[in-house]
This record gives structure tokens, sequence and C-alpha cells, in this order.
């Protein structure tokens, strides 16, 4: 669609019709409204699960319909459904960048290709799963890389993302990165923390001593860990870990 594609006075009703569904058109496959849908899907996700966890439950269509209708309106005097808004936005939106969609199958072979090539030693299991709200990729792992540096790639392939072809949408909703420790990888991070000053306590082994009163932090294998005083050793190999890849 191109401006020059407005109806002119002498536009029969049909006409006028067909462009008004074109710009609509438009519109839905446009990058503004691509990250506008996948950011309301995201929060009414939240606010169910704030919800049940306050024992209480929400109409999620409502507020879905709530928030895209804010979305569309604002700082414009406007009302109405959100179907109408829909149409409002597309006529304001008369050319825009096309977003393309992707398939699940796609999405899942594109995730695999770029995890793999990230971290070609690692053994990434790379999976989906489905929920009511959509698909999840789920990567799985033991020791290699951090979970922020999984993330960090896997995320590429969530919601509206830029790619070299230009923007895609992803079937991915969000991202379920887990990764498992090693014994031996817990028992090498402990025995940072002992070179460190930190270790067991004698009378509770679940617990640590040496930790300097005070500190937020501390230099461990070279790297600045958080000092979480008064927790489980666990708890401290884990802090460490998840700075470590392997």
């Amino acid at each position: 669609m191109t401006a020059d594609s407005n109806p002119g006075p002498g536009s029969t009703d049909d006409e006028v019709q067909r462009i008004r569904d074109a710009f609509r058109e438009d519109f839905l496959q446009s990058r503004e409204a691509a990250e506008l849908l996948t950011e309301a899907d995201e929060t009414v996700r939240l606010l169910a699960e704030q919800a049940k966890r306050a024992g209480r439950s929400i109409d999620r269509s409502a507020e879905w319909n709530r928030l895209v209708t804010d979305a569309l309106t604002r700082d414009r005097e406007v009302g109405g459904d959100v179907s109408s808004q829909i149409d409002a936005a597309a006529a304001r939106t008369q050319t825009g960048v096309q977003v393309a969609s992707k398939t699940l199958e796609e999405s899942l072979v594109a995730a695999r290709g770029a995890l793999s090539a990230e971290f070609p030693g690692a053994q990434l299991r790379v999976d989906s799963k489905t929920d009511a709200w959509g698909a999840w990729l789920v990567i799985t792992w033991t020791d290699g890389p951090t979970v922020a540096r999984v993330k960090e790639t896997a995320d590429r392939f969530k919601g509206v993302k830029e790619t070299p072809d230009g923007p895609a949408r992803w079937a991915f909703y969000g991202i379920s990165p887990f990764r498992r420790l090693s014994p031996g990888a817990r028992a090498w991070a402990e025995k940072q923390w002992n070179s460190a000053g930190v270790t067991r306590n004698p009378s509770d082994p679940e617990t640590v001593v040496g930790v300097p009163e005070g500190a937020e932090t501390m230099i461990v294998a070279g790297l600045e860990v958080p000092a979480v005083g008064g927790a489980a050793m666990e708890r401290y190999v884990n802090e460490l870990l998840a700075l470590i890849s392997f």
C-alpha cells in the first residue's frame, strides 16, 4: 500500500471498504503491530500470574483488549473497540515494514542452527513445548556455556526480531533454558571458594564460614561473585558457576 491509495471523493462504498481492508492488512503485517501484540501478550501473561499468586483471576481477553486499545489510542482522543482502533492505526500506517512470519518448524531449525554454531562443543538439547499462551523454546544441557550466554543467542528467536532479510516474527513466545551442573563442576567451584577462604561450617556443613562481614561480593577464581551471607555452600557454588563456562 502507498499513500496515494487513499479513497477520493468519487470512490464507491465498495472501493472505500477495499482500501480500508488493505490498510488494515498492511498494519497487521507491520513491525508496529507485531511488537504491540507481542507486548500485550507478555503483559497479560504476567498479570495473570500475579493474580493467580494472589488467589485471584482476571479476564485475560478483556485485559488484552484494554492493553491493545490503550496502546493504539495513546495520545489520541479517539474511542471504540480494538477492531476499530486497529482500523484507525492502519489508516495512520499506510505503508509499513513487512514482518515475515516463521512457522514453528522454521523457528526451531533456525534456533538449533544458531545455538550449534555459537556453542559447537556443547551438547545442547533444543526442543519446543506449547502451552495455552504459545510455543516455548526449551534448551537443556550439562555444564558448558552459562545460562546467560545461551539465552542471549536464543532470544533472537523470540517474538519479532531483525534478521539479515528484514524483521521476522518467530514462533516462540518465550525461552526456557535449563543448565545442569555435574558433580565435577560443583566440586571445582567449592574448591575455588575454599581457596578464597570460604569453607563449610564444621558444626553445620550446609552453611559456610569465612565470608568477610558486610561483604557483598568476593573475588573467586578471578571473578567478582556475590557473597550471599548466611546461605548454604550450594548457593555459593551456584553463584560462581553461573559466571563460568566449561
